[in-house]
Order: C-alpha cells, then sequence, then structure tokens
C-alpha cells in the first residue's frame, strides 16, 4: 500500500528533505512539525516508513493540507539501508537531504543549505557539512576520490562525519547513476559511501566540506545507538568495491575505514556486548580479529589484543573488573 499526499506544483523545490523511518513516531512528528514551521517553497519532505506498526503510523490526514509532504509506506521492512537508498530513488528535485528521524536539525540549517544549493556554482557531487561530531577548519573541495582520502583521514572525526547520512546533501541525479552500487553494498551499513564513491569516479564531480553546522547528532544517547560490532563487520564490505582494486587506492580505504571502526583496544567490549554466552562472544571475537587485520598493518599488536580477549571472555568476572577500569579511565578524562 502506497500512501501518497501530492506535491504542489506551483512551486519548484530544489531540494528533497528525505526521511527513513521505522516504528518512531513521536520523533517523526517532531521532525515534520519542525520542518512545518520552516517551510521553504525551495524545498519538499519525503518520508518512508518501513513498514511501520499500525499504532505508529503518522495520521495521512493530519498532514493532507500540506502539499510539499508526500508520505509513502513500504509494503515490507526492507531494511534501514535500502529504505536510505530508496529515498534517493524516489527524491525528484536536484538535491536529496537523508534526513535521520532522530537528528536534531540547528535553527538556521534549512535557511543556510538552501542558500547554498541556490547560488553554489560549482560542480558539486556532496556537501559534507560540520555538525556536533566534526566541525571542518575551512571550506574545502574535494576534487578526485584521492583527495577526498588524504583530506579526510587526517581526522577521525571528519571520516566520522561523512559517514553521518544527515551531514550530506547529494546531487540526486549522480547519485541515481550509481544507485547500483549502493544497492549492492546496502549489507555494509553505508550504502551512500559506496555510492559516493563511485559516482565521485564516474562523474569527476566534486565534494564540498562545509564548516556551517547543519545537525545535532545523537550517537551518545545509549537508547539509540547502533551495534558497534555489527558496523565494524559490516563497513569492511566496502574494501570488495571494484574500484578498490589498486593497492593504493585501497591503502586510503584501509584507513578510512580504520578511523571509523572502534579502536581495537576496544574490541572486548564490543566482543561481550554483542554475545549472549561464552561461545557466541568468542566466535564475534574472532570475526572481529579477521576485520581488524584486514585495516590494520600492526599484526602482532591485533593478535595479542584478541588473544587476551579470547582469555578474558571466559570469564564474566573480567568484564566487571575491565568496564570499572574503563569508568574510572572515563572520569579521569572528564568523560
Amino acid at each position: 500500500m502506497i500512501l501518497i499526499i501530492g506535491l504542489n506544483k506551483m512551486k519548484t523545490p530544489i531540494l528533497t528533505i528525505a526521511i527513513p523511518t521505522y516504528n518512531r513516531i513521536k520523533f517523526l512528528t517532531d521532525k515534520l512539525d519542525f520542518l512545518i514551521n520552516n517551510y521553504n517553497p525551495l524545498f519538499e519532505v519525503l518520508v518512508i516508513q518501513n513498514n511501520s506498526d499500525k499504532d505508529k503510523l503518522i495520521s495521512i490526514n493530519e498532514y493532507i493540507e500540506y502539499q510539499y509532504i508526500k508520505i509513502i509506506n513500504n509494503e515490507k521492512n526492507i531494511g534501514a539501508n535500502l529504505n536510505i537508498i530508496k529515498c534517493i530513488e524516489l527524491s525528484n528535485t536536484k538535491w536529496v537531504w537523508v534526513l535521520g528521524d532522530d537528528d536534531e536539525i540547528n535553527k538556521d540549517s534549512i535557511k543556510n543549505i538552501l542558500f547554498d544549493l541556490d547560488n553554489n556554482k560549482k560542480d558539486l557531487l556532496c556537501i559534507n557539512y560540520s555538525t556536533s561530531i566534526h566541525t571542518h577548519k575551512r571550506e574545502t573541495i574535494l576534487n578526485n576520490l584521492k583527495h577526498f582520502f588524504i583530506n579526510l583521514n587526517n581526522y577521525k572525526t571528519s571520516c566520522s562525519n561523512i559517514l553521518f547520512i544527515s551531514a550530506n546533501i547529494f546531487n540526486v541525479n549522480e547519485f541515481k547513476k550509481n544507485i547500483y552500487f549502493g544497492v549492492n553494498f546496502s549489507n555494509s551499513f553505508a550504502p551512500h559511501l559506496a555510492i559516493l564513491f563511485a559516482a565521485t569516479i564516474n562523474s569527476n564531480k566534486k565534494t564540498l566540506l562545509s564548516k556551517k553546522k547543519i545537525i545535532i547528532s545523537h550517537d551518545n544517547d545509549e537508547n539509540l545507538k547502533w551495534s558497534r560490532y555489527a558496523f565494524a563487520i559490516s563497513i569492511v564490505k566496502l574494501l570488495d568495491l571494484e574500484f578498490f582494486k589498486k593497492q593504493e587506492m585501497k591503502k586510503y580505504l584501509k584507513k578510512f575505514i580504520s578511523n571509523i571502526v572502534s579502536s581495537p583496544l576496544n574490541s572486548y567490549f564490543l566482543s561481550y556486548n554483542s554475545g549472549i554466552n561464552k561461545t557466541e562472544r568468542k566466535q564475534n571475537n574472532y570475526k572481529l580479529y579477521k576485520v581488524y587485520l584486514e585495516i590494520n598493518n600492526n599484526f602482532l599488536l591485533i593478535h595479542i589484543i584478541f588473544i587476551l580477549n579470547s582469555f578474558f571472555l571466559s570469564f564474566d568476572i573480567f568484564n566487571k573488573i575491565l568496564n570499572k577500569l574503563k569508568t574510572k579511565y572515563k572520569k579521569r578524562l572528564g568523560k
């Protein structure tokens, strides 16, 4: 079943604000209220509910008067990553902002984004804005994929910032041309990066890093945090992208991935929290071991860390001890 609220044909919007969502009606209604209160005819809104439960679907009648809002309910749950890709596929404007339903928008974000899109004459593929994760020190144009990696790999947080989907504005036409890569690598936890890498090579268009801060991430909210174990296991699949076969480019990508996964020193906690018993935790520890071998050149260090992990995972008491030590360490750092 597809439920649609028609778009206002009197306007010619340049930006689609696309919100993929599942069972988070409170976040979604708060976001829609914000967009309604800050409406500008240069944007339209696309909501794709990923087969949410009936009691957690937004009311169609409540938004029927807003002709710039389009609402779709998937007939089945296609997963979060494919729902993100669907947001890009169904966008009909020149630009798309795939916005997490729980991410807080800064007061002037929409005004700043629309100004940039309406006035920026550069041949752009993507704009990566500053966020609560990372503030770009200056406005920078990344001319090609090598330049992209060299620049971002200088700062771990800048790598995390471009991974953060809500921090990016994408060129719809160029992303649609390369949507195949997102679909094929939807299990990487970062399908938009697969598309961005492909489009950077195939279009010769550029990525802009902007100092303007548009979003506040809720990544530190324990209730919203996604599995860092699942992410680490999945993101390395990007190494299989066909255009990273050259060793030099793969080296840059490995560094990029190592910047956005947890430190190997945190791998014990990833393994422990991802398993329900000793056997499963040890299996997950081995999977993580293979991941870190792929992206880290220090074989001896990785080998030692994961041997120790395997030993510690045999005794639940070590988790209590290490957690206490970790808590004390964070307190000393003022975190």
